[in-house]
């Protein structure tokens, strides 16, 4: 099953890296910064360029422009003809980038690169490529492990190191329609069953003749009488 959490991994250099004009260090964002749906974001990678076909020689560094896209959203696309016997579990740790009609996202061989974020002057990274049901399909976006949901845990293996506590001064995207599967949340009442030998709901779609208006108008005075007479007993 795709979606197991904490895909992630810390490596120790055995030396120190010499920074060059290609060569960069990147920023990790602190538990707080929050990165909105439809921020522009870059993945860059030497993997796939389409499904079974990889990166030509001199296989070049490659970079993707994609939008972030907002979790409950994400699972939704992934619920759009869903395999029963291979789920996709979107985890609250993951975070997803990419577009609903598909064409544009990470592929094989990108797993464990940066997807990074541009604040500023400065690049975080947001995420890390983990999985995703081929590449570049619609409904199903690219998957990464958020890197903000896992400080806690890099600061216990590098205790030394700083996190960016940054602000993202931009609005969340509207998302409404991305996903043509939404549904509203079921409430907190959905499926229980009224008492036998009582009355049956009524369809909103039928309407209600004469006198079954009367019958609920006097539930509804006998029911605000109840409440009226109850406090003071």
């Amino acid at each position: 099953m795709r979606g197991s959490g904490g895909d992630l991994a810390l490596v120790k250099l055995k030396e120190a890296v010499s920074y060059t004009p290609n060569i960069r260090p990147i920023c990790l964002p602190s538990a707080s910064v929050n990165f909105p749906s439809g921020m522009t974001c870059t993945v860059t990678g030497w993997g796939n360029v389409l499904t079974s076909v990889s990166l030509a020689s001199p296989k070049t560094l490659q970079q993707l422009e994609v939008p972030l896209i907002g979790l409950e959203t994400c699972r939704c696309l992934y619920k759009i003809n869903a395999n029963p016997a291979e789920p996709h579990v979107i985890q609250d740790d993951m975070m997803c980038a990419g577009y609903a009609e598909g064409k544009k996202d990470a592929c094989q061989g990108d797993s464990g690169g940066p997807l990074s974020c541009r604040v500023g002057n400065a690049w975080l990274l947001a995420g890390v490529v983990s999985w995703g049901d081929a590449c570049g399909s619609p409904n199903r976006p690219g998957v990464y492990t958020r890197t903000s949901a896992h400080t806690a845990w890099i600061k216990q293996i590098i205790p030394a190191v700083e996190m960016s506590d940054v602000r993202v001064d931009q609005e969340p995207v509207s998302e409404e329609g991305l996903c043509p599967n939404t549904t509203s949340q079921p409430g907190p009442y959905d499926g229980v069953q009224t008492h036998p030998g009582w009355p049956q709901p009524i369809s909103p779609s039928k309407p209600m003749d004469h006198a079954t208006s009367n019958v609920l108008t006097a539930s509804l005075l006998f029911f605000c009488l109840l409440l009226h007479v109850l406090p003071a007993l």
